[in-house]
């Protein structure tokens, strides 16, 4: 509770005119939110502009008035349409592959397997849209699943669900190929 406050707080300095909370909240956020964006771009540049673009529209949105409940999942969010707006421009399906190999590892151990992380990649790249979205943010950010559900304004029943369902579409998969 305390967090929301202090959030809440930091959104009126800024919708006030007080660059300085602006800056406190670009500081606490910039790092993750390049990582986030550079795991689905290809390169450090693109990665860059579209940081560059997400706090840009942020701060928008901020003074706009508009209510945020969640200061955290709305920077998310536009991150996250961010990325998408930038794939839908270029017409390119979003790669996953700087993000792959680091959530097959975590997978790996969780599978408590020695499968080939080849394998875990490939099953990870076949899984579609917001399902995979969920398990990058869970895997790689190391979201909680009440925070991928504010991140993907889903419920939070709905994102253990879609995590549940693809580490068992991916743990039968290696499953069956040890088997064939």
């Amino acid at each position: 509770m305390k967090l929301k406050f202090l959030e809440k707080r930091l959104i009126r300095k800024i919708q006030n005119g007080d660059a300085e909370a602006f800056a406190q909240v670009y500081d606490a956020y910039i790092d993750k939110i390049y990582k986030f964006i550079y795991y689905k771009v290809r390169t450090q540049e693109q990665a860059e502009d579209l940081t560059s673009q997400v706090f840009t529209k942020l701060l928008e949105y901020i003074l706009s008035g508009k209510e945020i409940e969640n200061l955290q999942a709305l920077i998310y969010r536009v991150a996250r349409n961010q990325v998408v707006d930038h794939y839908r421009s270029s017409k390119v399906e979003v790669p996953i592959e700087f993000a792959v190999r680091e959530t097959a590892v975590s997978f790996e151990a969780e599978i408590g397997k020695k499968e080939g992380l080849m394998e875990i990649e490939k099953a990870l790249r076949k899984l579609k849209g917001e399902i995979k979205e969920a398990m990058l943010l869970r895997y790689i950010d190391d979201y909680s699943i009440r925070e991928v559900a504010e991140i993907l304004g889903k419920s939070e029943g709905s994102v253990r669900v879609m995590i549940h369902r693809a580490r068992k579409e991916i743990k039968g998969k290696l499953l069956n190929k040890d088997k064939g």
